[in-house]
Parts: structure tokens; C-alpha cells; sequence
């Protein structure tokens, strides 16, 4: 306004009547640049969220109520900030959640949904996120659903089927679901849909249920006749995926107007089930929350820049170390390989850093992977290279964390970076009722035993357990938080049956044979054999998800064929795969890096055997710069083991000339059902004797003690340690 002013009062002035009007000149330039940026702000594409919890279902027996939506939406909402979303488009439906802007109901659900519908425009990316029960119900529109089932999502006021109207009132259908989908896309909108619930499922029990609850509500929990849900699974039996993922579900004429991309996650497969379970992990004060959840946005936090395709196999390699691999993500899209969220830029992944008295404290906490003992890396600059400070953290929030500040530090300004993730080699067991003599002297012994004492914690009856243990019919069972128990197992080990139980397979259970009667020494070789082996597998699982080192050096092509014969198929690390006997499979690998890199293959089966298969004993690993090598010849798939399996290439930078990185230590036998007998030696290998850039994978396993991060990390070459990890299922037919 004062430019016009100026103009105006000296324009009887030839010279400060020119100045106005160049002044003026400069005003409208500035205008017009004001309002080319506003123009340019309301044209860029927007990002909006709907975040969907339910943990209370008042109309359905108290039993179904959850824990861990209420705990999962603010882990996510944090989590979508971090990544660059404005709080007020972020619209949150869930009972429990302080800042909710509603309860979770069908009607909220809808009329949200709507709001996006008439809001969206073309690029803008629409965020969706449901955490709570799925189910499903019969149909007899087998034209939309072949299986003769719909699969849902449980709003909070869903209740009992409907014998009149023929279905669950209330009830959020696949169907619905896809129609906003298209809508969405139909405005040229990018959608992302995240279902942290699972519709199917068989009716299993799992002995650790106490710990771990399944968002899954069976169709005659709701009161659907079982015979109407029964037939129509048995007619088939895989096909339960929401239909609006389904190939042309949309029709000819919605794939016109679909413009927008989908990309989908769901928390399992068809025929699986997902949990929400006491997290982190080894947590004394751990609370329940959504596994998928809890892992998705884990792995996001630390890796925002990644694409979709890259975040799915993440999350795999992450669910790789916990206790429960009996649930696979499944993921699809028609742009996997974009970058998440569909963004263009980068997000920063250090963060800053203040002081508070001797603490530092640092602008990321659990949901970014700064857990206590994580090692971070401080840096003088958001772009330098080397750390000038490495701290260990000493206690983190959801999205902050302190460390203490480092010795000479000074006034230093710093950023934060996390260097290695806290690794936790540490599990809790139990039995299941009153361990029999002489197992409960083999129990007394595990004080006395290195190995054990320091990475094994006894828990009592009733108390959460990674691990329990019983003995039955001639057998010492281990029993994981995964395992699914069928009812006539719970017979055998005197359990209380649970309705709608079903046959599971007895062999993806772990268990050794024992020969008659075993005596207190027996009983403690069998006890402590087996437990050695569960440890030594599950943390090398747990390991691989955390080591970093080389990550987009090492090229891994791994293939297989059904039968033995036709065409090579590529594995896609975002998708599921199951290989059953005569099945044929090979691995190449190619070092992409500068500099020399030994390279070991392991096989990991379910019953905890580890086995080097490249190289051969005696043979060198090394590859150099650009070379490939053929890993795993054509190799054929047996079912001596069954259930959650998987290659890991571990990769070592080495200097030209260096010493040999072998990691042939970590074989061992598995539970192979008869193979280990109570008056059979330990026949595992001599791992404690691995020193040098070997150690922190040795402290990882459990062969070492474990030292606090920085320790480690300041071993030569232990940081740069890296693995990748094919997983798969093995399957009888």
C-alpha cells in the first residue's frame, strides 16, 4: 500500500514520478511473483490422511475388544508429521485416542470418506490407514465374489448378523471400499490403503494367547450360520482377498476412469491371520500394539526415502527377527517402484539436536529406531560425511530420546543420525503348567550354563513368553509365539480346548524325540541342546534385520521353477512365495560395490538348522568389484522341514588381500523332530572362539557377551557388515 502511496504523492515530480512508478513497477512485480507462489501452493499436490482405529466393540462380547489401535493411530500420526504431512489433514477416527475427531463408526467412516471424495484433485495423495477386526460374511453375488464370501472391516458399532436382512449391520464391505477407491483415483487422486486386520484365517489356538490376540472376528463369532461360511471357503479356500484388489474388479469402465495409482497393504495373507502382541520386544513395560502396524512404521521412520516395492521387503526382512513368522504382509500396487507417499523430495533422516543440563536430547525417538543402546552418529552438518561424536541412548519417547553429552564436546550445534539400531539377544521363556521331573532340574541348571544364563530369561506361569516348553508323548516341543495349536495337541498337552478348533499340521512344530525315561543329565543335554539352537537361529534372524553395512552394493537374483522344469520365475521381494518339493531354485550374486566383498549364503530352515551353502568348505567367498558368482546352482526343494524358510547372503567389505570372512561358524544342526537324542553330545559349533570383524555378529547370536553399542561398533569392519534375506514358505501339497 505504501507504493501506491508514494506514487501518487509525488506524481506532479518528474523525477520522483518516474521513482513511483519504478517503484510501482517493482510492486507489481512483487505481487505477481506473491501470487504466482500462491497460485503455485494451491496447485501442488496435497496430502491427506484418514486414520481408522477401533479397539472397543460394545455390541459384541467383551472378549473382542483390543489393545492395540488405540496405541497404533498416534504411532502413525507422528509418523505421517515426520514425513511432511500438515496436522489438518490428518482426520483421525479412534475410541481411546486423545485428538480423535470422532469414534470409529460406520456413518464417521463414511462421512469422512465422502469429504475426501469431494476435497481430492488430481496428484494429491490420499493416506488410509485401518487398524482393528476383519471378518467376512456370505453371498450369493458370486458375480462380485467367486468364493461366495465379502470380507469386512469391523467399524466400532458393528454387531450380530442379521437373519432378515442377510447380513452384518454396520459392517464396512469390500465393495464400499472399492467404490470410494475408484472415486478417489477417479479425480486423478494417488491412493495408499493399509489394512491392519485380517479376514481369514483357520480357527488355530496358539498357547501364548494371552500375549497375542488376532484381529480377526470368524463369522460365527458374529453369529453367521457355519455352514453358509463354511461351504463357500471350501470352494476356495485362497480367495480371500477384499475383492476391490482383485484383477478387473473394478470393470472395464472404472480402470477408465481410475487415473490415480492404488497401492495397497494388507497385514497377511488370504489364508493367514495378523496379531497385535506386547511391543518392543524384551520391553518390561511393553504394551500391545499392531504387529504390521508397529513393524510399518518402524521401518518407515528409518528409511523415508525408500520406495513402496523397498518398504514391503523391509518389513519382511523385519518380521524375519521377531517371534512370529507365520504371518507374510501381502503388497500390490500399479506403482510399486515410486517413492513412498508418492514424494519427489527427500526427508531428512538426521535430526536435531538441543541440550538440557548433561543430556542431549535428540528429535527422535522409538518410532525412528532411537531405542536405548542404539548407537547414534553426530554430525557438525547436515551434509557431512564423517560423525564428529557417536553417543549411545539412554531413554526415548515415542519421538525423542537423550544421550549423554559426549566428552569434549563443547557448544558444538550437531545433527543426529542413527548409526545401528538396539539389538536385543535376550528372550523370555517358560513352561507350559509344572515342568515334570528331571526337567526341573535341567531348568535349575541353566544357571550354571554361559550361554544360556546370559541371553535366556525364566519367566512364571501366566507371564508373556517368547518361548514355552513342554514335554509329551515322548517329545520336548518348543513352542514359539507363532505356533498354532491344533485341538488335539492341546489334549496332549493337558490345555483347555477352544472352539472351532482345527487340524494344523503337526510337522511345522519344533520338538525333540527323548528315549524312554530320561535321568536329571539327560533331560538337562536335551533341554540345553535345543534351546541353544533356538536361540542361535531366532538371533540371527533378529540380526540380519539390523545389519546395514553395503546396503545397494551387493546385487542378489534369486529364481525358481515349479517342478523342476519350465521358465525361471524372478522372486519379487514384495510379494509372497511358497515352493514345495521338486521345486527347483538358484541364486547369483554380483558385488555392485568399489571394493572387494566376501560373501556367504546361509539357509535358515523352520526347524532352526543353519547351513552354509556358498562357499564350499575351504573355498573363498570373495568377489571383486563387478563380479558375479553363482551362489546356488539349480537346487531342488525338499519338505523335510516345512513352514518359514529363507536364504541370507551376508556380505563383508574386506581389504584387497585382507583375511577371509567366513561365517561357516554359525552351522548347526536343526530340530530335525528324531534327530537329537537324550544321550546324544553337543554336536553345535565352536562359536565363542569367533574374534575380530566377526564379533558383533557373534554378540548378535549369542556366542559372545554383549557390550554396550559403542563397543561394538568401534570394531574394525563390524559396522559395515551387511545381509540380505530371500524368505519363503516351504509347503507340502
Amino acid at each position: 500500500m505504501n507504493i501506491w502511496r508514494c506514487s501518487a504523492d509525488h506524481g506532479s515530480d518528474h523525477r520522483s514520478g518516474w521513482q513511483g512508478r519504478r517503484l510501482a513497477a517493482v510492486g507489481l512485480a512483487v505481487l505477481g511473483l506473491l501470487f504466482t507462489a500462491m497460485a503455485a501452493e494451491a496447485s501442488a499436490p496435497a496430502q491427506h490422511a484418514l486414520l481408522v482405529g477401533v479397539s472397543e466393540y460394545p455390541d459384541l462380547h467383551p472378549d473382542l475388544a483390543l489393545d492395540g489401535p488405540r496405541k497404533d493411530i498416534p504411532r502413525l500420526r507422528s509418523l505421517l508429521l515426520q514425513q511432511g504431512f500438515d496436522a489438518k489433514q490428518i482426520r483421525v477416527l479412534a475410541d481411546g485416542v486423545d485428538g480423535a475427531h470422532g469414534l470409529p463408526t460406520l456413518a464417521a467412516i463414511t462421512d469422512a470418506m465422502e469429504q475426501l471424495i469431494d476435497t481430492v484433485k488430481a496428484d494429491d495423495l490420499v493416506f488410509l490407514h485401518f487398524a482393528g477386526h476383519g471378518s467376512q460374511s456370505p453371498t450369493d453375488d458370486l458375480e462380485k465374489e467367486p468364493d461366495g464370501l465379502n470380507e469386512l472391516f469391523l467399524p466400532r458399532d458393528v454387531s450380530n448378523w442379521n437373519f432378515e436382512q442377510k447380513e452384518i449391520p454396520n459392517a464396512l464391505y469390500d465393495y464400499q471400499v472399492g467404490e470410494w477407491l475408484d472415486a478417489l483415483r477417479g479425480k486423478g487422486a494417488n491412493v495408499w490403503v493399509v489394512f491392519d486386520s485380517c479376514h481369514a484365517g483357520t480357527m488355530t489356538r496358539s498357547v501364548a494367547d494371552a500375549d497375542v490376540r488376532m484381529r480377526q472376528v470368524t463369522p460365527e463369532a458374529l453369529g453367521i450360520p457355519v455352514t453358509r461360511t463354511r461351504g463357500a471357503a471350501a470352494s476356495n479356500p485362497a480367495a480371500a482377498t477384499p475383492s476391490f484388489m482383485q484383477p478387473g474388479a473394478g470393470g472395464e469402465e472404472s480402470d477408465k476412469r481410475a487415473t490415480g495409482d492404488l497401492i495397497a497393504f494388507f497385514a497377511a495373507q488370504s489364508h493367514e491371520t495378523t496379531p497385535e502382541m506386547r511391543l518392543p520386544l524384551g520391553d518390561p513395560n511393553a504394551e500391545f500394539n499392531g504387529l504390521f502396524t508397529y513393524t510399518f512404521a518402524r521401518v518407515l521412520a528409518q528409511n523415508p526415502n525408500i520406495s513402496y516395492r523397498q518398504l514391503a521387503q523391509m518389513i519382511m526382512v523385519e518380521y524375519n527377527g521377531l517371534p512370529w513368522r507365520s504371518s507374510t504382509p501381502l503388497v500390490t500396487g500399479t506403482n510399486m517402484d515410486r517413492r513412498v507417499f508418492h514424494r519427489d523430495g527427500d526427508i531428512p533422516t538426521r535430526y536435531t539436536v538441543r541440550r538440557d543440563g548433561s543430556q542431549l536430547i535428540m528429535d527422535a525417538g522409538q518410532l525412528n529406531g532411537f531405542e536405548p543402546d542404539a548407537v547414534v552418529a553426530l554430525y557438525t552438518s547436515v551434509t557431512a560425511t564423517e560423525p564428529a561424536f557417536r553417543v549411545v541412548v539412554e531413554e526415548a519417547s515415542l519421538v525423542s530420546s537423550r544421550a549423554a553429552i559426549p566428552e569434549e564436546f563443547g557448544r558444538a550445534s550437531v545433527w543426529a543420525q542413527l548409526e545401528r539400531p538396539a539389538l536385543s539377544v535376550s528372550h523370555r521363556v517358560r513352561w507350559v503348567g509344572t515342568p515334570p521331573a528331571p526337567w526341573d532340574k535341567a531348568i535349575d541348571a541353566l544357571d550354571e550354563h554361559d550361554f544360556l544364563s546370559r541371553t535366556l530369561q525364566w519367566v512364571g506361569p501366566g507371564e508373556s513368553a517368547d518361548l514355552l516348553l513342554h514335554v509329551a508323548d515322548g517329545q520336548l516341543f518348543f513352542i514359539g509365539r507363532d505356533d498354532q495349536i491344533s485341538c488335539a495337541l492341546l489334549k496332549t498337552l493337558s490345555l483347555p480346548e477352544a472352539s472351532g478348533c482345527e487340524a494344523v499340521q503337526a510337522d511345522r512344530l519344533r520338538a525333540l524325540a527323548i528315549d524312554g525315561e530320561p535321568d536329571a543329565r539327560a533331560a538337562t543335554v536335551v533341554l540345553h541342546n535345543g534351546l541353544q539352537r533356538w536361540v542361535r537361529a531366532t538371533n540371527l534372524l533378529r540380526t540380519a534385520s539390523v545389519l546395514r553395512g553395503g546396503r545397494g552394493t551387493l546385487d542378489t537374483r534369486f529364481e525358481f521353477r515349479r517342478g523342476g522344469s519350465g521358465p525361471w520365475q524372478p522372486y519379487d521381494p514384495a510379494s509372497s512365495l511358497a515352493l514345495y518339493a521338486g521345486d527347483e531354485v538358484r541364486l547369483a550374486v554380483t558385488n555392485r560395490g568399489r571394493s572387494d566383498a566376501d560373501i556367504s549364503v546361509l539357509f535358515v530352515d523352520n526347524a532352526h538348522g543353519i547351513y552354509q551353502l556358498w562357499p564350499e568348505p575351504g573355498q573363498a567367498g570373495r568377489l571383486g568389484p563387478g563380479q558375479t558368482a553363482q551362489a546356488l546352482a539349480p537346487t531342488e526343494v525338499t519338505s523335510d522341514t516345512v513352514g518359514a524358510e529363507q536364504l541370507l547372503v551376508l556380505h563383508n567389505p574386506v581389504s584387497r588381500g585382507g583375511p577371509p570372512v567366513s561365517y561357516a561358524w554359525l552351522e548347526q544342526s536343526g530340530m530335525e523332530y528324531s534327530a537329537l537324542r537324550a544321550a546324544g553330545t553337543d554336536p553345535l559349533g565352536s562359536g565363542v572362539a569367533v574374534r575380530g570383524s566377526l564379533g558383533l555378529l557373534a554378540e548378535a547370536i549369542g556366542d559372545m557377551p554383549l557390550t554396550r553399542g559403542l563397543g561394538t561398533a568401534a570394531r574394525t569392519g563390524a559396522a559395515e557388515a551387511g545381509a540380505e534375506v530371500i524368505r519363503w514358505e516351504t509347503r507340502t501339497p
